[in-house]
């Protein structure tokens, strides 16, 4: 597809605020960051393959990996 990683899905998150998901939202972020953690501390190499767009949250999982091959036509960015 066009994205490698386009992040966590803000329209999901946007559903979460006005309803007090608070501890749901906490609980992804939580997730998402032990997902992270445990890439940059592994003793196997991770290598990020990216073919497109790696915005937000993909970014950062480029951002944790060892290495990282992106083609001419991949974008990062972070909000």
């Amino acid at each position: 597809g066009p994205a490698f990683s386009s992040g966590h899905d803000l329209k999901e998150i946007q559903k979460c605020l006005p309803k007090n998901k608070t501890k749901e939202l906490r609980h992804l972020f939580e997730l998402c960051s032990a997902t992270m953690q445990s890439i940059e501390t592994s003793t196997k190499p991770f290598i990020a393959k990216v073919d497109g767009v790696a915005t937000a949250a993909g970014c950062q999982l480029v951002a944790s990996c060892d290495l990282a091959y992106a083609s001419k036509r991949s974008r990062f960015a972070t909000p």
